[in-house]
C-alpha cells in the first residue's frame, strides 16, 4: 500500500472521529444550552422532525471545529478540518432524516446507518 494514502485514510478517521465526538461532547458539557435545532423544529408531513430533536447546531459547529483544529494539527489546514467535519455532520443528519421516516425514535441505534453517511459523505466530497 501506498503509506500517503494509509496516512490521509488515518488523518480522515481522526477527523471523523474529533467531530462525532466533539458533538456528543458539547451536548454533555453544555447540557440544555444553546440547544438550538438544526431544523429549527420543521415538522414534516409524516408528522415527524426532519431532524430530530438531537440534531442542534451547538454540535454541528462543535464537530467542524474541533475537526478543523485537528486538521490544523495534522497538516490538511482549518479550512479543510472544519468543512470535513461539517459534511461528517450533515451525513449524521441525513442518517437521522432516514431514521425518523422510517419511525425511529432519536438516539435509536441502527447499525450501518448511523455510521455510512458520516463517513462516506466527507470522504466523497474530500
Amino acid at each position: 500500500m501506498d503509506p500517503q494514502a494509509v496516512a490521509a485514510a488515518g488523518v480522515a478517521l481522526l477527523l471523523l472521529c474529533a467531530a462525532n465526538t466533539a458533538a456528543w461532547a458539547a451536548g454533555r458539557i453544555f447540557g440544555r444550552h444553546w440547544v438550538a435545532p438544526l431544523d429549527f423544529g420543521r415538522v414534516l408531513k409524516d408528522g415527524q422532525r426532519l431532524f430530530g430533536s438531537h440534531k442542534t447546531w451547538r454540535g454541528l459547529i462543535a464537530g467542524a471545529v474541533a475537526s478543523g483544529w485537528l486538521a490544523a494539527v495534522l497538516g490538511p489546514g482549518f479550512l479543510l478540518g472544519a468543512a470535513f467535519g461539517a459534511t461528517s455532520m450533515a451525513g449524521d443528519a441525513l442518517s437521522s432524516t432516514i431514521k425518523r421516516r422510517l419511525g425511529r425514535e432519536p438516539g435509536t441505534e441502527v447499525p450501518l446507518l448511523d455510521q455510512v453517511p458520516e463517513a462516506i459523505l466527507p470522504l466523497a466530497l474530500f
